[in-house]
């Protein structure tokens, strides 16, 4: 059906991004509606980890990496063939994009629940 194909498209999209971020050492923390947190996690200077500005440059090149595959990869989806003949987007060739927004600082990542295989990780 329709949906079953924006779902597969959607899957796509997120398959992409889950790559470049694993590829560039990333972690996902929490998927939030449409949006992911992702960090890095960064070792102590002095056990010969990682740098800050080493974390910022992997996360920052990711970012570019992920706009240039959704850019060449979903610039043009076709909506006609998702179902929705007769409504708005019928016809509409329309771009997937993505927006991508970096910080950085100290995170505490606290562990909550754990009953039935479930869990919540929370940042303060």
């Amino acid at each position: 059906s329709g949906l079953e194909k924006l779902v597969d498209k959607l899957n796509d999209f997120f398959d992409v991004i889950l790559r470049k971020v694993r590829q560039a050492g990333g972690d996902v923390m929490k998927f939030a509606g449409d949006a992911i947190e992702i960090y890095w996690p960064r070792l102590e200077a002095e056990s010969g980890g990682v740098h800050l500005r080493e974390l910022i440059r992997a996360a920052v090149q990711c970012a570019l990496n992920i706009q240039s595959e959704i850019e060449n990869g979903f610039s043009n989806v076709d909506f006609t063939p998702y179902g929705w003949e007769g409504k708005k987007l019928k016809g509409q060739i329309l771009p997937l994009r993505v927006k991508l927004g970096i910080g950085c600082g100290d995170i505490s990542i606290v562990h909550l629940g754990g009953g039935k295989n479930k869990r919540q990780v929370e940042k303060v």
